[in-house]
């Protein structure tokens, strides 16, 4: 995926952010310099920011945190993660759905991926955000392939037969 440009979608009211790959000891580590950063700046937060704002960002960072970790094991997918708050942060472009997964109904979001220049929303359409699809490990590659590159044609993106690769990890 390509993010698009800071500030190019802020109407959407969500957050982009790339999938960390840790193991616990790179994760404790990366908590350890937070929290660090944190105790060394910490004149500077209280005199800068107001303390509900400052336990706010501190939230935000930790729920981020939280749903963009990945094992190390999947560093090769580069995942992103598109992270919405309804309950925190409403955002009338996003449509609501009740669909049922295995007999289970679940309250899913959808965004539109389209471009709504008046609104202050630009670069979210797939030909914009596209770098790459891999498929795989599957015993059916070649078939996802010619789907995922019919699909890709059809939305406009140039050289989509470049942009599909086959993992070549082992299916487990």
């Amino acid at each position: 995926m390509k993010p698009p440009d800071r500030g190019s979608a802020l109407p959407l009211h969500t957050a982009l952010h790339r999938v960390a790959y840790f193991s616990e000891d790179q994760l404790l580590a990366e908590f350890d310099q937070v929290l660090h950063n944190i105790k060394e700046n910490r004149d500077f937060l209280r005199e800068a920011l107001p303390n509900e704002l400052l336990a706010h960002m501190a939230y935000r960072w930790l729920m981020i945190t939280i749903v963009s970790l990945k094992h190390k094991g999947f560093f090769e997918e580069d995942e992103w993660r598109l992270i919405y708050s309804p309950t925190q942060y409403v955002s009338t472009h996003m449509e609501q759905e009740t669909i049922t997964l295995d007999g289970i109904p679940q309250l899913i979001y959808k965004l539109p991926l389209i471009n709504k220049p008046d609104q202050n929303i630009s670069g979210i359409e797939i030909p914009e955000l596209l770098d790459r699809i891999i498929i795989g490990p599957t015993p059916y590659a070649s078939t996802i392939f010619e789907s995922i590159l019919k699909e890709l044609i059809k939305l406009g993106v140039e050289n989509a037969n470049q942009k599909i690769f086959v993992s070549d990890i082992p299916i487990r």
